[in-house]
């Protein structure tokens, strides 16, 4: 019998819900199903390293949540035998997208787990001194990273601003980028890049590391980029006025790539 182990974030309102409907779902076909609340990204990483965890390790983890929740699995799943499929519950559910799954999917789970073949996906691992972040989606720094960030600290600190992330969905992103542009002190910041096709140091506004295309929603940062292919896209947008970084946001969500990019 296969295990299945569901990952919930649980702060979402309707996480409870959707995990029971779902573990209906997988009983129905013969599947044991244990379910997990994450209500944080350390209780997360806490609960892949308890006893509990370690002693059954499920075959498939089947996430409830947006990327931030599947980052935080990836993190302690990478390398083992344990197979993935999300479930999109976040913001903008930028894996998923490109997975094609939507929530339309939520009573074919248990056929997917069973007869659908498991396929490899890249990780790529972003190093500080102060720690190590994986991803599997999109990552970066500079003005793209501050609104990142800014989103993340909104959201946990006020239920408004987590009640409009859940109406605006990708759309949020956008608005949080005019606001960053706008009323940053700083918007350029100064980097070393070493790579193949370019060496040396330049002021940037924002560099992406991409295993996929989209980013945000409908952000097209890499649209030839591939994430089972061992390789990973970056794209840097060089300093530049405000208002020529809002127009290369405008043209980025429409598939337009400046010449001024590298």
């Amino acid at each position: 019998m296969r295990d299945v182990l569901i990952i919930a974030n649980g702060n979402h309102a309707k996480s409870l819900e959707i995990s029971r409907d779902l573990q209906l779902s997988l009983n129905a076909t013969s599947m044991s199903s244990r379910l997990f609340h994450s209500s944080s990204r350390a209780s997360t990483e806490a609960f892949f390293e308890s006893d509990e965890f370690r002693a059954k390790k499920p075959d498939t983890v089947v996430v409830l949540g947006g990327d931030g929740t599947v980052n935080s699995v990836i993190s302690k799943m990478k390398g083992s035998a344990m197979d993935l499929l999300v479930y999109p519950l976040g913001t903008a559910n930028d894996l998923a997208t490109h997975l094609g799954i939507t929530k339309q999917h939520k009573n074919q789970f248990g056929k997917l787990i069973s007869e659908a073949s498991a396929n490899r996906i890249d990780v790529i691992q972003c190093t500080t001194a102060q720690s190590a972040n994986d991803f599997v989606t999109v990552g970066g720094f500079g003005v793209g990273a501050v609104v990142g960030s800014l989103y993340n600290k909104l959201r946990e600190k006020s239920s408004v601003f987590s009640f409009l992330g859940r109406v605006f969905k990708s759309q949020i992103y956008k608005l949080l980028s005019v606001a960053v542009i706008l009323g940053s002190r700083k918007i350029v910041t100064s980097v070393e890049i070493q790579s193949d096709g370019f060496y040396g140091k330049i002021d940037i506004c924002s560099a992406f590391v991409c295993n996929q295309g989209k980013l945000g929603g409908d952000l097209k940062v890499a649209p030839l980029a591939v994430n089972n292919d061992g390789l990973f896209d970056v794209l840097v947008i060089p300093a530049m006025s405000r208002l020529e970084l809002l127009k290369t946001l405008v043209d980025l969500s429409r598939g337009k790539l400046s010449p001024s990019l590298l």
